[in-house]
């Protein structure tokens, strides 16, 4: 939780080392009240979300790190953002690994001058940057359980007027529906909701699964545990980006390791739309992204 103190914090880093847990999910919300004093309804009882937990949230993330890192040879702190902004951090040197995801099956999608290649392609660097595969995965259209309405693609939802939920701009995820919009030479305003975001694959999955949007852009592995419909539209891969000086570091050379080993490739294997094949390789820049080719 993050109204944990540091003494709490550090009771539970201990719990967790004497009991040989590999993971832990920090933080839930929040049920302090500063950030929303003298707003409507901020006395009402219930956790907040959102920015109101994000300092005190960082903070517990912190002392957990620190008091696991005793007992721990490498320590992966992650956190979500969308792929510009990830490459964004990892060129400003505020962390050593940035991931993202492109459509490099459907070449059309990711050509100079793609939404792709205008948003990523000015943050990835030749002759420094290094890409270290991770999985593939399916993305497409998230509908309801057994797809009623017939939904084939965006061109298909424009065309009957449905409705729509996107993500954020600056997401990969974001970029990838931007270049299928331009690869059916739609626009924005030609599909109702486009400008309706959520900023996660389930949140996506949520939206459609309240009737909030006839369809949604999102994984496979959002909608099947959903019960929801999918209709599949790119398979994309996905990398994680480091500097090239950062690659044969030792705590580079385990996370490549434990992506070879044949138990996270079956991991990755589980998820639906999703595969492990290839994970931990080393992938060149100019011979694999096709806007250099």
């Amino acid at each position: 939780a993050p109204d944990l103190d540091a003494a709490q914090v550090g009771v539970i880093a201990a719990t967790l080392r004497h009991n040989g847990i590999d993971g832990v999910i920090a933080t839930n919300t929040t049920i302090a009240r500063d950030a929303v004093a003298g707003l409507p309804h901020a006395e009402e009882a219930g956790g907040l979300s959102g920015r109101p937990v994000f300092d005190a949230s960082n903070r517990v993330i912190a002392q957990l790190r620190d008091a696991l890192r005793q007992n721990a040879d490498y320590l992966l702190d992650a956190e979500f953002a969308g792929s510009t902004q990830a490459l964004e951090q990892l060129n400003a040197g505020t962390c050593p690994l940035a991931g993202i995801h492109l459509p490099l099956r459907d070449e059309h999608l990711c050509q100079r001058g793609s939404p792709l290649h205008q948003g990523m392609g000015r943050l990835l660097r030749l002759g420094d940057h290094k890409l270290v595969r991770m999985a593939s995965r399916e993305q497409g259209l998230i509908v309801a359980p057994g797809n009623p309405m017939g939904i084939r693609d965006l061109a298909d939802i424009a065309a009957r007027g449905l409705s729509f939920i996107n993500r954020q701009p600056g997401s990969g995820t974001r970029l990838l529906v931007d270049a299928l919009m331009d690869h059916h030479a739609l626009s924005a305003c030609a599909i109702r909701g486009f400008e309706q975001i959520e900023t996660t694959h389930l949140a996506i999955a949520a939206a459609v699964a309240a009737g909030l949007a006839d369809a949604g852009f999102g994984l496979r592995a959002a909608a099947e545990p959903c019960g929801l419909g999918f209709v599949p539209l790119v398979t994309e891969d996905y990398f994680i980006v480091c500097h090239k000086d950062f690659l044969d570091t030792p705590a580079m050379e385990a996370l490549r390791a434990t992506l070879a080993t044949p138990a996270f490739r079956a991991l990755a294997d589980s998820l639906p739309g999703y595969s492990g094949a290839g994970a931990g390789e080393v992938i060149s820049l100019r011979r694999t992204l096709p806007w250099y080719k």
